[in-house]
């Protein structure tokens, strides 16, 4: 079952296109309920949508599929896989940014293997992170806490990966070993110390630097699909904002959403197929 996470992904994503998008088979539900069941909550200091620590995904860790297939669900992100070995095991922590279909968004994620298997570190191996996602040189949010998980996505804003870096990322490790295991981890997959600004604490275990060209290999699927899918998306984010507005609503609370599909005519976008895969998902 080492796929489940991503079909569990994919729900969060498509869940929310149908919900934008007004489609039947959620019309009239509450966003809010759907949002927390697909392991999001919102932040409304900053108007984004994060994951729990507890979500559902949890127990299912992650697969290298999420990568690969995340295009067929409207996802053209930027990936970056650390790999290291830290007390006799295999760590990983990934990196993404890109467009998730109407949201632009950002996610750090720690993971260990069994055997094949990558599986969400447990309680008491989350680390403190921090980042700010930035476009074009403008701040998006800011993203801190002790988490496995640590995620943010923006409705409405449609970007390009090439477009986003996360500065100032900041991680906090266990001990200096662990520290020093995950710093080899991006010099061995090209990252610099002058262009990634990189920089290593001691005094509180933590390195800093940020992402914004990927140096590890992308799933090629990207480079056949990525116009044709962000086309789409561009125009998904445009009628989502247009809806908004129409309302009146500048924000992208579950309550405008929720007024979104009750007070909204069934916009002309065709995700009879989205609907039909949702039914068949066993939710």
């Amino acid at each position: 079952m080492r796929y489940i996470n991503d079909i569990f992904i994919s729900i969060c994503v498509l869940g929310l296109m149908c919900l934008i998008l007004n489609s039947p088979l959620t019309k009239a539900t509450n966003f809010e309920k759907i949002a927390d069941v697909a392991g999001f909550t919102y932040d409304a200091n900053q108007d984004i949508y994060v994951t729990k620590v507890q979500p559902l995904q949890r127990y299912f860790g992650y697969s290298g599929m999420y990568d690969n297939l995340a295009s067929t669900v409207s996802m053209v992100i930027d990936s970056e896989p650390i790999l290291f070995n830290y007390k006799g095991k295999e760590y990983m922590i990934e990196l993404w940014k890109g467009q998730y279909g109407p949201m632009t968004g950002s996610e750090i994620g720690i993971y260990e293997r069994y055997g094949s298997v990558w599986k969400c570190v447990g309680d008491q191996d989350m680390l403190y992170m921090s980042y700010s996602l930035v476009k074009n040189g403008i701040k998006i949010f800011d993203r801190e806490g002790t988490h496995w998980w640590l995620t943010g996505f923006k409705l409405g804003v449609f970007s390009n990966p090439e477009e986003l870096t996360l500065e100032n990322i900041v991680i906090k490790f266990k001990d200096v070993d662990m520290l020093n295991a995950f710093v080899d981890g991006l010099y061995r997959v090209g990252y610099s110390d002058e262009f990634d600004q990189i920089k290593i604490d001691l005094s509180s275990n933590s390195v800093s630097f940020r992402f914004s060209n990927t140096k590890t290999v992308q799933p090629s699927v990207l480079y056949y699909t990525k116009n044709i899918i962000q086309s789409s998306n561009k125009e998904m984010v445009r009628r989502y904002n247009l809806t908004k507005a129409s309302i009146g609503k500048s924000d992208n609370s579950p309550a405008t959403i929720d007024l979104m599909l009750n007070k909204v005519p069934l916009l002309n976008y065709s995700l009879d197929f989205l609907v039909w895969f949702l039914k068949k998902l066993p939710i």
